[in-house]
C-alpha cells in the first residue's frame, strides 16, 4: 500500500508561487489552521491551574493574534507598540513585563489594564 503524505496550505501555496514566477519567493507564510490546532493542542495539555499566554514578540500580525485569541488566556507584551496591537485584537488580559520600563510606559499599560 502506497502512503500519500498530505501537503499543508504553505507547501501548496509555496509551489504554486514557484511554478507561476521564476524569481526567488521572500514571504512570511502562515497555515493558520494548523496554528490554531497546534496552540489549542497546547493549552489541553496544560493542567488547570496554568494560563496560556502568547508572546507576542514572537510576531505581532493581526492574523495571528485573532487567531489565538480564542484559545489563549492572554498576551505576553513587552512594549506599547504591543499593547496597541493586542488591544485593537481583544479585552483579554496582558502581561508587561521585560526590563527598563519608564513611569510613562507602565502608566500607559495601566490604562489599557
Amino acid at each position: 500500500m502506497e502512503t500519500v503524505e498530505k501537503k499543508s496550505a504553505v507547501e501548496t501555496y509555496i509551489e504554486q508561487r514557484k511554478s507561476s514566477d521564476s524569481e526567488p519567493i521572500c514571504a512570511y507564510v502562515y497555515d493558520l489552521e494548523l496554528l490554531k490546532e497546534h496552540a489549542t493542542s497546547i493549552k489541553e495539555s496544560l493542567p488547570s491551574f496554568c494560563r496560556f499566554y502568547y508572546a507576542v514578540k514572537a510576531n505581532p500580525a493581526r492574523e495571528l493574534l485573532q487567531t489565538l485569541e480564542p484559545i489563549v488566556d492572554g498576551f505576553e507584551v513587552a512594549s506599547i507598540g504591543e499593547i496597541g496591537k493586542v488591544s485593537n485584537v481583544t479585552r483579554k488580559p496582558m502581561l508587561f513585563g521585560g526590563p527598563g520600563k519608564k513611569d510613562s510606559e507602565i502608566e500607559n499599560a495601566m490604562d489599557h489594564n
